[in-house]
């Protein structure tokens, strides 16, 4: 039994981790020898824990620290003693694929045609942050039981391989996909983000991990759009979603206050006006690649995704119209 001190990891590492970016800038400019980045984390959640923003290549060795091991250096420094810290790496070139690919509604192919986005990122350290394509297959392959004539709306899939590449997607925006292709969204009138499926919640107990026997919180953003955020909470709700978080971001919270930014897949369709929903979960446990398969839980994974089937399949088929409609 764990100890009633222990606290889930979940949001722990992630605002530390977006603290890096800084720091790292600021060993550049300094032209530092080395950098050692100290987290307030134990050793088997630093274990493999991957940087994220993801810096373009630079020259300074950098080391990650769990708590423990961060006093020890810091002791050190202090008294004086030096160290060696030295870097061994390989740069490979590389090619990576942003993929696309249509499941054709009834009016595929002509000037009627309406699509529904599916969007996901592909690269990341573990088993479970970069599982997202595999929510959007399982999508595709409900809805493609379903005969075309039957599907009101195309579904597009992209899947991009840009979000753990060095300098991240502002770096090779020029190789978007979209950017190649300036008339591709066109016709999409919504979209859907999956990432970070089936995440179980962990606890820090010494220096270990151990599952607390819950599941992770499911993040879902909607669009400011009225009839959207209820489809999106009904889904929820009828599907038995374990601690799950729906957030309208573009509206106050219930005492006033902000809520919040949008993290994840599809939050630019706010920026266009689309309808969406998207879901991620909460990442405590899973920056590190020493996150296995033994880390998902399935039947949480299907249970998400048989919660965005159910939001899916009422964007395919609601009125275009009650979609834009907004909160009075």
């Amino acid at each position: 039994m764990l100890p009633e001190s222990v606290d889930s990891v979940s949001w722990n590492i992630f605002p530390q981790l977006m603290q890096t970016t800084e720091l790292i800038a600021a060993a550049r400019r300094g032209n530092a020898a080395g950098l050692l980045l100290i987290f307030d984390a134990g050793r088997e959640q630093m274990q493999g824990l991957y940087t994220f923003p993801v810096p373009d290549h630079y020259s300074v060795p950098t080391l990650m620290l769990d708590r423990e091991e961060g006093a020890r250096v810091l002791q050190a420094a202090h008294a004086g003693l030096s160290a060696t810290l030295r870097l061994e790496a390989e740069v490979v070139q590389s090619e990576a694929y942003q993929l696309v690919g249509y499941l054709p509604g009834r009016h595929y192919g002509t000037d009627a045609d309406e699509v529904i986005q599916l969007v996901t990122h592909t690269d990341g350290p573990s088993i479970s942050q970069d599982n997202g394509a595999l929510g959007l297959l399982g999508l595709v392959r409900y809805f493609s039981r379903i005969p075309q004539a039957e599907r009101s709306r195309t579904l597009m899939v992209f899947l991009d391989c840009r979000h753990f590449m060095p300098g991240q997607e502002a770096r090779f925006e020029d190789e978007d996909f979209f950017a190649r292709n300036p008339t591709a969204r066109d016709r999409v009138v919504a979209m859907i983000g999956m990432e970070h499926l089936g995440q179980i919640e962990y606890v820090e107990d010494g220096h270990r991990l151990r599952p607390s026997g819950r599941a992770d919180t499911s993040m879902i953003w909607t669009t400011d759009h009225q009839s959207v955020l209820e489809l999106t909470i009904r889904a929820v709700k009828e599907n038995e979603l374990p601690s799950a978080a729906v957030r309208n971001v573009a509206r106050p919270g219930v005492h006033g206050g902000h809520q919040g930014r949008w993290y994840g897949m599809a939050s630019h369709a706010s920026q266009m006006n689309l309808p969406a929903v998207a879901m991620m979960g909460t990442m405590g446990a899973y920056w590190a690649t020493s996150s296995r398969i033994d880390r998902l839980d399935p039947s949480h994974f299907i249970r998400q995704l048989a919660t965005f089937v159910q939001i899916t399949k009422e964007l395919m088929e609601v009125d275009l119209e009650v979609l834009r409609s907004r909160k009075d």
